[in-house]
């Protein structure tokens, strides 16, 4: 059977990359076993201890340089570590005797605090007396509004209230959450159902 000389060349070749391949990988070995046994790590041919592994022994050099753990050492681990180990900001205003569950319901109370304040920009009127937010259930938000009295435009103000607070809520935790309202006609004092519940709003008293 004849050989072209494409054929020819790339045999050729083959061999070649094979040979270099081979030659790089000798001179690898020998490269890390010189590096061992100028370090101590491994015994001179013929002698206890000569066989060990020469990346096992560059590995323990390295740990042993680093007191033992190389990772450590590493910036970036470091700098993660402190991070992981400083405390939350939020953490610092929570009562520290709280419990897990107490401390999701306040962060829930707030956040819907903050929400509802937001959509009730612009629509608090004269006759609008008290705002409060209480988180009922997991699903549902209950808005308490103390009013002066029934009016068309104090409705709409509420009506505008609880539509913009569903528009700030969609996309987030309380999406899903139901929005119910109440309304108290009166003074917003012990008497208003709200009062015993998160205060957003009060009108001040008048004599």
């Amino acid at each position: 059977m004849s050989w072209s000389i494409f054929e020819t060349v790339i045999l050729i070749t083959l061999v070649w990359f094979g040979a270099v391949i081979r030659i790089w990988s000798v001179s690898q070995r020998h490269r890390l076993r010189t590096m061992a046994l100028a370090r101590g790590q491994l015994s001179a041919p013929g002698r206890p201890g000569a066989h060990q592994n020469p990346l096992r022994a560059r590995h323990t050099d390295r740990a042993g340089r680093y007191g033992g753990d190389v990772m450590a050492k590493n910036p970036l681990r470091r700098v993660a570590h402190r991070v992981a180990q400083i405390p939350h900001p939020i953490e610092q205003y929570y009562n520290p005797r709280l419990t897990p569950t107490q401390q999701r319901a306040l962060m829930r109370t707030n956040y819907l605090l903050l929400q509802t304040g937001q959509a009730a920009l612009g629509l608090i009127g004269p006759n609008m007396l008290g705002i409060a937010v209480e988180p009922r259930t997991d699903d549902l938000i209950v808005l308490h509004f103390a009013i002066a009295a029934h009016a068309a435009e104090i409705e709409e103000d509420i009506e505008n209230i609880v539509g913009e607070l569903e528009a700030f809520l969609g996309g987030g935790p309380e999406g899903c959450s139901g929005i119910s309202i109440e309304v108290h006609t009166g003074q917003p004092d012990h008497a208003w159902p709200g009062r015993s519940h998160a205060l957003l709003y009060t009108a001040k008293p008048t004599d």
